[in-house]
């Protein structure tokens, strides 16, 4: 039997997440599954920029995230291995927390407005007939099978188009630590030879160590995440006060991230949100926020126009309009700051010119439409 529905998503982190909750919003009938079952660790930074606490807060979860040990984050560190720092206060509040909270709570909110949620699940089959999507899911944490006939088919997955030619493949490599004193209220990052290290406080008393290593650099070294992280240690003053004190309390985790500069918003009949669709680099720890905005975006453009040729029209308009200067900064400073001379230059001037810190700090950070955000929050609450 074929059951019909609006939209399907795959991937139920904050991108396919926020982009339920604005189509359940609209009165569309919305399933979202993932190969996961929730809670679940999953290797990120953690960082929650202060764009993301009006729309959160009014989806009921940012003080959902404070009862639940997330961390309030008021400045943010560079260094580099030559020696360069700077702080540059943040505008606004921002928190640490393990996506591991963090993505349970969406979730939750998301049950909450009506979609219906299949964890442990995976597509299996899909055909693109002229009316939509005829899609079979296997349902294996619940040994069950699904027959869809869906409208709208949307990739939230954080997997790349096959078709997309990446530029360089890097690692992210992640643990939580305790006894890093210095990142209380502060987000660290240090620029190294080969890679970068962030530093944020976590719930728990812990501190999340996430750092991103290129793939040449991590086979030169073994491909031994301690070995990494102690050797940048040592080539850095900074980062070597910093984990002084330092006990790691989890395992190692590792991610690939697949680095590449096409965006493919729409491919073969289906959506791309998130990191689907497009990268940025990880450098400016805005992925977090780039998913939850661009899952609305698209679910505003879904449901807006009446074909699919407009809806990418009006889609990459709205994508470019708030990403692109944040996009094009990531892209910058990315280049650089994995070679600690430039990455040293650059953070010297920073911190000599305060006018140019607070214009990095404002590009840095994604230009949504905050209001929009607020009253569509309101909306979902008042229908739960």
């Amino acid at each position: 039997m074929m059951t019909e529905i609006d939209a399907l998503i795959i991937g139920a982190g904050p991108a396919g997440t926020s982009c339920a909750l604005a189509l359940a919003k609209r009165g569309w009938r919305v399933v979202i599954i993932d190969k996961s079952t929730f809670p679940r660790h999953k290797t990120c930074g953690g960082f929650i920029g202060p764009e993301n606490q009006a729309l959160l807060s009014d989806l009921g979860i940012w003080s959902r995230l404070l009862e639940n040990g997330a961390c309030v984050i008021e400045e943010s560190l560079l260094t580099s291995s030559k020696g360069a720092s700077t702080v540059i206060p943040i505008d606004g509040q921002a928190l640490g927390v393990s996506r591991k909270i963090f993505d349970s709570l969406l979730l939750e909110r998301v049950k909450a407005a009506g979609v219906e949620v299949y964890e442990g699940a995976q597509v299996r089959n899909i055909y693109n007939n002229s009316k939509g999507f005829e899609v079979t899911v296997d349902h294996y944490g619940k040994n069950n099978e699904y027959n869809l006939m869906v409208r709208h088919l949307i990739d939230a997955s954080g997997q790349h188009s096959p078709s997309v030619k990446l530029t360089k493949m890097q690692y992210g490599i992640c643990a939580t630590y305790q006894g890093i004193p210095r990142s209380f209220k502060r987000v660290m990052l240090h620029c190294c030879e080969g890679g970068h290290v962030g530093i944020n406080p976590f719930e728990n008393n812990q501190v999340n160590v996430c750092y991103v290593v290129d793939s040449k650099y991590f086979k030169a070294k073994g491909q031994d995440p301690e070995r990494v992280l102690m050797g940048w240690t040592r080539e850095s003053s900074h980062l070597h006060n910093v984990m002084i004190t330092a006990m790691r309390v989890s395992p190692w985790k590792a991610v690939q991230i697949p680095v590449r500069n096409s965006i493919v918003h729409y491919e073969n009949g289906i959506w791309r949100v998130g990191n689907s669709s497009a990268f940025i680099d990880t450098v400016m720890g805005a992925g977090i926020s780039v998913a939850l905005h661009s899952g609305q975006l698209l679910a505003q453009s879904i449901t807006g126009y009446s074909h699919d040729g407009e809806r990418l029209k009006g889609y990459t308009c709205e994508y470019q309009k708030h990403f692109g200067a944040q996009r094009h900064l990531a892209d910058l400073f990315g280049l650089f700051a994995h070679y600690p001379w430039a990455a040293d230059a650059i953070i010297r001037s920073l911190d000599f010119n305060k006018n140019l810190r607070r214009k990095a700090m404002n590009y840095s950070r994604p230009k949504f439409d905050i209001e929009s955000s607020v009253k569509y929050a309101k909306g979902v609450l008042s229908e739960v």
